[in-house]
């Protein structure tokens, strides 16, 4: 499994800086790994450069043969609807428009009629401060 701690490896916690953000995402690769795990606890996520960090995971799983599963951790307790608008705003993967929130039910359905075309299962698990899982929502097959 190939872990990226985004506040931890690259020291910012701040996704709205696409000047910064932009050389974290061309440093991104996940080599040949079929699970990923995107650590976004401790950053500000809603911006369109988080679902440009997503993004990037996707395209390079895609490319993989087999299963594959992005986990993504961040530490928002928020409403389904919220954290998916939040996390894919502006999403070429999902193609997500930028600055237009989706009902969860659409939104639901695109993010899984993508993702099982490309045999991806994504989960975005909720984490408290101090580590302990709060939610988890899986998509795909």
């Amino acid at each position: 499994m190939k872990q990226i701690q985004i506040k931890e490896d690259y020291k910012i916690n701040d996704l709205g800086d696409m000047s910064e953000i932009g050389e974290i995402i061309e440093k991104i690769d996940i080599d040949s790994n079929s699970v990923v795990e995107l650590n976004l606890r401790h950053c500000f996520i809603d911006y369109p450069a988080t679902s440009q960090i997503i993004d990037k995971v996707l395209f390079q799983l895609k490319k993989n043969s087999g299963n594959k599963e992005l986990i993504i951790k961040h530490d928002y307790y928020l409403p389904e609807s919220t954290i998916l608008n939040l996390l894919l705003l502006g999403s070429k993967y999902f193609n997500i428009e930028a600055n237009k929130e989706i009902e969860l039910e659409l939104l639901s359905k695109t993010i899984k009629d993508q993702i099982n075309k490309d045999s991806i299962i994504i989960e975005i698990d909720v984490v408290s401060r101090t580590g302990e899982l709060i939610q988890s929502y899986k998509y795909g097959k």
